[in-house]
């Protein structure tokens, strides 16, 4: 196993273990395999996230997006996760994704008092079988990710010319380290004058 599958094998084992920690619920009637007593339901266990925060998770960078990436087409690939949404909308950052994924199945008691869910299956531990999936899973993620962003390149090289996102990424790193400098400049001339009105006013 080289460098590279072992970074990937990590960043899965993360991604997993965020997924797992907090998903939503819905409510999903037809799932024969589970089992429910007159103070329950059946679900699935469903989660909303963004390629931002696998970078979050992972602690790696933009220039990490091509490991991170394929840690997802891996898993949707071995069926640990059922993606049904990749997409990027207008309230992302040009550089983000957004995907939606299924992680397993449960039940939840009704009410709104001591709600108790139960995961019943998860994909990470009982991949789905290929007859679980329908004309909407993704299995190919990476693969759609390209896509996307080469539409998106497309569309901006229409309407503003063509961009190099590459460039525009440094140039807002750039922009961050500058502004950073500029902050601890003016800090430090703040204490330097405090600190000058300060022995003036011993003296």
């Amino acid at each position: 196993m080289n460098d590279n599958d072992k970074e990937i094998k990590r960043i899965k084992r993360i991604i997993l273990e965020q997924i797992q920690s907090n998903f939503d619920f819905v409510r999903h009637d037809d799932i024969p395999e589970i089992e429910v007593s007159a103070s329950e339901v059946a679900g699935l266990l469903w989660k909303r996230f963004r390629l931002s925060d696998v970078r979050i998770w992972c602690e790696l960078s933009e220039a990490h997006d091509d490991l991170l990436l394929s840690a997802l087409d891996d898993l949707a690939k071995k069926r640990k996760l059922k993606f049904f949404s990749i997409r990027l909308t207008k309230e992302m950052n040009i550089n983000d994704i957004g995907f939606a994924c299924e992680l397993g199945k449960g039940t939840r008691t009704l009410g709104f008092v001591n709600v108790k869910l139960t995961v019943s299956r998860l994909y990470s531990k009982e991949p789905l079988k290929k007859k679980e999936r329908d004309e909407h899973t993704i299995l190919n993620v990476k693969e759609r990710v390209e896509q996307i962003r080469t539409e998106r390149d497309e569309y901006f090289a229409q309407r503003f010319g063509k961009i190099d996102f590459d460039l525009e990424r440094k140039l807002h790193r750039a922009g961050l380290i500058k502004e950073a400098r500029y902050r601890n400049a003016a800090l430090t001339v703040s204490q330097d004058i405090k600190k000058k009105r300060k022995e003036k006013f011993e003296d």
